[in-house]
């Protein structure tokens, strides 16, 4: 899984790496979005074994177009790469957040933030992390209550079941 990460990682950087600018990207990123979605409505097509690569290649042309995203997951299925094709996804939109400033950030309650509170939650994380954030809230409710909040590889688990399970493994000491 580690090293699927890390390959989707790769690819995606090059795939980024092929736009000159932020718009470029967000169009490069567009086109690769839709050439999956057209991808998925063919799968059986393309994990059919008894279809000769070649006479999949001509069809997938045909189907996905001829614009760079297309030519990408082209050549993911070329390469039999196309299960990565969701976390290179993923990748990309961190590679744009990354081109255009933008950081982010879950926060994650047991129940649903009226406004204030989640104006008040953008204020203080920004504070805390000291960047301007946009800010995605989830609702879980088995987290009892609390918060928790996830920006890139940090999380602050500030929750009433994080809490008990630190008190569990404190008692088992």
């Amino acid at each position: 899984m580690k090293d699927n990460f890390y390959l989707a990682h790769k690819y995606a950087v090059a795939f980024d790496f092929c736009a000159n600018n932020a718009q470029e990207a967000m169009a490069n990123f567009s086109s690769y979005h839709n050439a999956l979605e057209r991808l998925a409505r063919v799968k059986d097509i393309v994990e059919n074994p008894a279809i000769a690569f070649n006479q999949k290649e001509t069809f997938l042309r045909e189907f996905l177009g001829k614009d760079i995203g297309a030519s990408f997951v082209m050549l993911l299925v070329k390469a039999k790469r196309q299960h990565l094709a969701k976390v290179i996804e993923r990748e990309l939109m961190l590679l744009l957040d990354k081109r255009n400033k933008i950081n982010r950030a879950q926060v994650t309650t047991a129940h649903a933030l009226n406004s204030q509170e989640k104006q008040q939650a953008q204020k203080t994380l920004s504070e805390y992390f000291k960047t301007p954030l946009t800010l995605s809230f989830k609702e879980d409710k088995n987290i009892l209550g609390g918060i928790i909040v996830k920006k890139d590889d940090v999380c602050i688990d500030g929750s009433i079941l994080g809490q008990l399970k630190n008190l569990e493994q404190e008692l088992k000491r």
